[in-house]
């Protein structure tokens, strides 16, 4: 008989491994050969197993950990690669602001305009809309003035009028008097608004009414306008005209969502939803304008942002200072306590009298407050051969104010009241 078939031994038994076969498909499924072939779940463990492996997964994560603060081992480079879609994105900015940086670099420090120009039309190119485009427009225009390409030059003086005609730099290019002309209208703006306000408690509502409507027209750009809206919405209120009234306030809420107004008026359409249409007696004497301070004229010229790059300037007198040591200084604070962000730092001269010292470039409010702040503890060693100094923080937009305003003390007033 032939053993292969008839043997008493199982697997000399087709039979009965063809049975067992198939009893072991009925209980088990299809399982591939391998350890732990009994479990369908590979991740679940006994605590025998999982005590057994903790320390040797401790032992792993410490290494890694050990690696990862190692400039040697290739895991130190590999642990702040952007692996997410937050993080790519985190990434490209700082590729941005390192195009931008490197830009004005060329141009301020270096002075190497062919680079800078290269430089700031590559990020253009690459990544288009970007956040700095007006500027990145700007500074090219600068390099085509400064080397006297006038096709360049022109170029970026159309492109700028013609994408962002309501930019500073647009009213600058077309009416050089631009900014002594804003600073007139502002004055002449606050000095109606003080007018009108004196027909308000003189309970002179028409009146108040037809000078709001003319700072409307007159004064667009002002930023009193929020505040002639809301005491023109008082007046209507007053007059009785309660739906003029609301849809003034809405205004109010909607287009000026920064403005102080904001809150009073708010509060004034939750009062009157909350009585049924009706304006409660005592609301307009608790919320008068009297409340609200006239913006003075650093206010008028600057804006504040929250969301922005914000830059650290230090102004020095342009004769007899080393900049250069006061840069190494800044550069040495900035390794120290920054060592992850990349700042740059750029001399510009302002006038004859003043030059500055820039660092580029702060992502937020919050972390330019922490590093003006972290200056002052460090600022006997930083400053130590500097005794006349002043300092600041600025946003990207407003230092290209200050830079054709050139007034230290006035923007000095407006950082004091906005960065604190």
């Amino acid at each position: 008989m032939n053993s292969m078939t008839s043997g008493k031994w199982y697997f000399y038994n087709p039979t009965a491994m063809s049975f067992g076969q198939s009893e072991f498909l009925k209980v088990w499924g299809k399982r591939r050969l391998e350890d732990n072939w009994r479990r369908k779940n590979k991740n679940v463990v006994t605590p025998e197993e999982l005590a057994e492996n903790s320390e040797g997964e401790n032992d792993s994560i410490t290494e890694l950990k050990k690696k990862q603060n190692d400039n040697k081992s290739r895991e130190y480079y590999l642990v702040n690669l952007p692996l997410n879609d937050s993080l790519v994105n985190l990434s490209t900015q700082r590729i941005i602001d390192a195009y931008y940086n490197a830009g004005e670099i060329y141009k301020n420090e270096i002075e190497d305009y062919g680079m800078s120009a290269k430089t700031f039309q590559d990020l253009n190119e690459k990544y288009p809309g970007h956040k700095f485009l007006l500027y990145s427009y700007y500074n090219l225009y600068s390099i085509g003035k400064i080397t006297e390409k006038q096709d360049m030059e022109q170029k970026y003086k159309d492109i700028i009028i013609s994408k962002y005609p309501d930019s500073k730099f647009a009213k600058m290019f077309t009416n050089p008097d631009y900014l002594k002309e804003f600073e007139t209208g502002q004055q002449q703006a606050k000095t109606l608004y003080n007018e009108t306000y004196s027909y308000y408690i003189k309970h002179n509502y028409q009146t108040v009414i037809t000078k709001c409507s003319e700072a409307e027209i007159k004064y667009q750009e002002s930023e009193l306008i929020p505040k002639f809206k809301y005491m023109k919405a008082l007046a209507l209120g007053e007059t009785g005209k309660l739906n003029d009234m609301v849809d003034q306030l809405n205004d109010v809420v909607k287009n000026f969502p920064k403005s102080e107004v904001k809150q009073p008026a708010s509060e004034i359409l939750a009062l009157i939803n909350k009585n049924n249409k009706n304006i409660p007696s005592e609301m307009l004497l608790t919320k008068t304008p009297q409340e609200i301070e006239v913006q003075t004229n650093e206010d008028q010229i600057y804006e504040e942002e929250d969301k922005s790059n914000f830059y650290y300037v230090v102004v020095l007198k342009s004769k007899g200072i080393d900049a250069n040591r006061l840069k190494f200084n800044l550069s040495n604070f900035n390794i120290d306590n920054y060592p992850v962000l990349d700042f740059s730092i750029t001399a510009v001269l302002l006038n004859n009298d003043y030059q500055l010292i820039i660092v580029k470039s702060m992502e937020s409010k919050k972390i330019a407050l922490n590093y003006y702040n972290n200056i002052l503890n460090y600022k006997d060693d930083i400053f130590k051969d500097y005794p006349d100094y002043r300092h600041f923080m600025i946003t990207a937009s407003n230092y290209a104010v200050f830079y054709k305003d050139q007034d230290v003390d006035k923007y000095l007033k407006y950082f004091s009241k906005h960065f604190n």
